[in-house]
């Protein structure tokens, strides 16, 4: 028996959380920033462990997106998919 090796897409996931929200929303306010950054808004007591893992789910499930030139750093904007996970919440 073999397992999936792709996720499946966001609709099918479900809704996003209220953090995984929250990071959009920062990064629709704050957009170009880098993952840390945003890790550190978004992690309880600013913790960058938690935060880091809330944005990789963001960015996984499509609702943002990395735009850097760069490979060793971050640029986070909004995708569309994002934007409407924020009007329906």
């Amino acid at each position: 028996m073999t397992l999936p090796t792709t996720t499946a897409p966001t609709a099918k996931r479900g809704r996003p959380g209220p953090v995984t929200l929250q990071a959009v929303a920062y990064v629709r306010d704050h957009p170009g920033r880098a993952k840390y950054e945003v890790a550190h808004h978004v992690g309880p007591h600013h913790s960058n462990n938690f935060g880091d893992r809330t944005v990789w789910r963001a960015i996984t499930r499509g609702l943002i997106e990395n735009r850097s030139t760069d490979p060793t750093r971050y640029a986070l904007y909004v995708t569309d998919a994002g934007r409407a996970a924020l009007a329906d919440a």
